[in-house]
C-alpha cells in the first residue's frame, strides 16, 4: 500500500503509472488492459496516451519502487 500512498502524496495516479510501465518495459511483449465500461475504455486509452516523465520515474526509484529504478536506469 505504500505505492498507494506515494501516487496520492506525489499526485500521481497509480493505474496510468502501472499501464505506462508495462507499454515502456521492452520485456513485457502485450499489455492487457481490463475493462467492463465505456468509461473504462476512455481511461485506459487516455493512460495509454499520457507518457510518465523521466523525473516521476526517479522519484520512484528515490523511493524505493523497482519500477521506478527499472524506467529510471533506462532513460540514462
Amino acid at each position: 500500500r505504500r505505492i498507494h500512498a506515494w501516487a496520492a502524496e506525489n499526485g500521481e495516479d497509480l493505474p496510468r503509472l502501472a499501464l505506462q510501465f508495462c507499454i515502456q518495459e521492452p520485456q513485457v511483449a502485450v499489455t492487457l488492459a481490463a475493462c467492463r465500461t465505456p468509461g473504462e475504455v476512455e481511461a485506459n486509452v487516455a493512460a495509454a496516451a499520457a507518457p510518465v516523465s523521466a523525473d516521476t520515474w526517479d522519484h520512484l526509484a528515490a523511493a524505493g519502487f523497482p519500477a521506478g529504478r527499472l524506467r529510471s536506469a533506462r532513460s540514462l
